[in-house]
């Protein structure tokens, strides 16, 4: 499979998860530093790395909880690779991803603040 076949194969089963959450928020992605970006409602929320998993930007007690569970790894900074069971488990995967958007957006509106 391609980089680009991967990053819309994560693209897709991302966006399932969104349509869990609110089938309001708008979702794009693309690629960016050989990896992929993934947006709700423009604030960047997951990034692939060019790894097996996607990454979710979490709070620091998310983060902490995330990693306890098999199979996460640290991404970068704030993001969490979740466990590839999560792929497979869109409702499971939803959880994270809601958690994901809206540290994602408070971050966002921090930085607007300023």
């Amino acid at each position: 499979m391609t980089d680009q076949e991967t990053a819309q194969q994560f693209a897709d089963i991302l966006q399932d998860a969104i349509l869990e959450i609110d089938p309001n928020i708008h979702f794009r992605w693309q690629r960016m530093f050989g990896g992929a970006g993934y947006y709700a409602n423009g604030t960047m929320f997951a990034a692939w790395y060019g790894h097996e998993s996607v990454a979710l930007k979490l709070s620091k007690p998310d983060r902490e909880a995330l990693l306890q569970m098999p199979g996460a790894q640290e991404g970068s900074k704030q993001y969490i690779e979740v466990p590839l069971t999560f792929l497979d488990d869109i409702p499971l995967l939803a959880e994270w991803v809601a958690k994901s958007i809206a540290y994602a957006e408070s971050k966002a509106a921090t930085k607007k603040r300023r």
